[in-house]
């Protein structure tokens, strides 16, 4: 097995510098067309299941704009997933003072990680506690006004279930995010998503979260570049049969360093916690990125440590390589 992992990885690096990765936007009726998309490929290990390869995405991503670039739009399919469309969304530009307005389906601006696109994310997985607290792609309307250092995100939307197509609840969820940057090299963030989720579509129930964190990005020399990123989230949820709220959080601290143009070293502690004595989750994550061509073309590889409170829980550490080609 080991054999065919070096030899999977050598293929990747063989090949995909010699793979186009630029294209000129395409002329259509009215306005302007992108094409792109986002190939993911993982070959891993974990310690109760076997090696294996799995595809992770397979996307194809459609954007551009119209006349005078005040409207744009973007759809986005995975080919993986049923139904294929997971984004559709409209963004309007300039008809309100620094503000832009987006109405459709797509990812609200809650945390540092859930607006990024899937090709810049600088591990395999998300953080944990994104994991248990996102609410992925949602159907409403957002918009983000940009004063000089600050940036302020209002949205409404339908809300939980993650990635919820319908409006099917009896209310509607509000997402409150503040970003500033008093350095060019630091941003901070604070969020509020006040929500609820549909059990059955009979009871709506309490799904409140709160969190903030910082990211700091510095270059160090001509090739070293320096990142240092972390978040914490704190949640409510009402349970629907006895009507108790449950408190729950977790945080995630990140530090990546790339020593070279081509190749960066990354270590990553999460964890998260409910009120309950027994259901704690604690991950470290050893990675380490060899960019190809920049982020569109790359080779993660990624051992996860996990620890479980759990009585009784299996224990289930992974290694991972996963191949990119984003266009």
């Amino acid at each position: 097995m080991r054999r065919t992992l070096w030899i999977t990885v050598l293929a990747a690096v063989l090949i995909l510098p010699s793979i186009p990765l630029a294209a000129a936007p395409l002329e259509v009726g009215l306005g302007t067309l992108r094409l792109g998309g986002n190939l993911q490929t993982v070959y891993g290990y974990s310690q109760t299941g076997k090696w294996s390869f799995a595809a992770k995405r397979v996307r194809l991503i459609l954007n551009g704009d119209l006349p005078e670039q005040r409207l744009k739009y973007l759809i986005q399919l995975e080919a993986l997933a049923s139904p294929a469309l997971l984004d559709a969304r409209i963004q309007a530009a300039g008809y309100l003072p620094k503000t832009d307005l987006m109405l459709g389906r797509f990812i609200p601006s809650f945390s540092l990680y859930m607006p990024r696109s899937t090709a810049a994310l600088d591990m395999i997985n998300y953080p944990v506690v994104l994991t248990k607290y996102a609410m992925w792609r949602q159907m409403g309307v957002q918009t983000t006004t940009k004063l000089q250092s600050l940036e302020l995100s209002i949205g409404v939307f339908n809300g939980y279930p993650a990635n919820n197509y319908a409006d099917n609840g009896r209310g509607k969820d509000l997402l409150l995010s503040v970003a500033a940057k008093p350095a060019g090299f630091l941003q901070i963030l604070g969020y509020s998503w006040l929500g609820n989720s549909v059990q059955k579509d009979i009871q709506d129930t309490l799904k409140n979260r709160y969190g903030g964190g910082f990211s700091i990005e510095q270059k160090l020399g001509q090739s070293m570049h320096l990142t240092i990123r972390s978040e914490a989230i704190a949640g409510q949820d009402r349970l629907p049969s006895s009507g108790g709220l449950v408190k729950s959080g977790g945080y995630y601290a990140h530090l990546g360093l790339r020593l070279h143009s081509k190749f960066e070293t990354l270590v990553r502690w999460d964890k998260f916690d409910t009120e309950r004595s027994d259901d704690g989750t604690a991950w470290l994550t050893l990675g380490a990125n060899y960019y190809l061509s920049g982020t569109n073309a790359m080779i993660y590889a990624n051992y996860i440590r996990k620890k479980m409170e759990q009585p009784g829980a299996l224990q289930n550490d992974e290694f991972a390589v996963q191949v990119q080609l984003a266009f």
